[in-house]
């Protein structure tokens, strides 16, 4: 037979288990790529470790195998600062590529003190493993673009400190022309103490002015204890003004057990004046 009509069978192995298996001649394509708690999916390699892409020629029937990264955890305290993306044919050439929680946090502690404009760009899964999380944005506005990639910030722990008036994944956001997209976010919101002005939120505290926000989702269980108050308490943001809201959700579980919201509270939107 003419060697371009030739067909080999490729069979895909996650761990000691079978994903898929594909006929194809000599050109690959790959299934999706397959997904494991807490682990980070690298590539497939041939039985001799090798990696293998779709540009390899095929000459046999094979297996491949699925390679994992384990997600790295924040220790709560080391900072790493990102190096920028460097692509001028890129829409994200100049933004920061975060590619692990303590570039995250790195950031995040550098709104403490000033207002940040810088753009995120998020490649991967992110760990900050139920660590005290302070907000990007937490003293000064987080003024940023963000693209999540369809990532997810796991196991964030929001327990506002004193003083605090803005509580999320961000605390605060105040740019016409930002756009926080494709991100989710998992984890913890607690809330033991009381603060009739803070405006709290799994994904972002306030968003003021902001020019939209994508495709984000949260499922940041939200408890409010005896004795906790609040102003504004939403799953996904605290409160919303002149800020466009699309195709977001929120689906974590709330739990008002005796504190007090003071102006406005709902899974998706504590109060907005938006379109949503």
């Amino acid at each position: 037979a003419n060697k371009k009509n030739k067909v080999y069978e490729t069979q895909y192995m996650v761990n000691e288990d079978v994903y898929e298996k594909h006929l194809n001649n000599e050109m690959l394509i790959f299934p999706a790529d397959p997904v494991i708690e807490d682990f980070i999916f690298i590539g497939w390699y041939n039985a001799e470790d090798t990696k293998i892409t779709t540009s390899d020629i095929m000459s046999s029937d094979t297996t491949l195998y699925a390679h994992f990264e384990a997600i790295e955890k924040w220790d709560g305290v080391t900072l790493t600062e990102p190096s920028r993306i460097e692509d001028i044919t890129s829409p994200y050439d100049g933004w920061y590529q975060i590619n692990k929680a303590t570039e995250l946090a790195w950031v995040a502690a550098k709104t403490k003190t000033a207002l940040v404009t810088d753009n995120l760009y998020i490649t991967t899964d992110i760990d900050l493993d139920n660590k005290p999380w302070t907000p990007l944005g937490v003293s000064s506005s987080f003024n940023g673009n963000i693209e999540g990639n369809g990532h997810t910030i796991k196991n964030i722990n929001l327990a506002p400190a004193a003083g605090v008036k803005y509580y999320g994944f961000i605390g605060q956001t105040n740019n016409t022309a930002s756009v926080i997209a494709n991100l989710n976010v998992t984890g913890l919101m607690r809330i033991s103490t009381s603060n009739s002005s803070i405006n709290m939120g799994g994904l972002i505290g306030k968003a003021n002015g902001v020019d939209s926000i994508i495709n984000c989702h949260s499922k940041v269980d939200v408890v409010l204890e005896d004795g906790g108050s609040v102003a504004y308490l939403g799953g996904l943001i605290g409160l919303v003004k002149n800020t466009q809201i699309v195709g977001c959700s929120y689906s974590g579980t709330m739990t008002l057990s005796g504190g007090q919201v003071a102006k406005g509270w709902a899974g998706l939107i504590g109060t907005f004046n938006s379109t949503v």
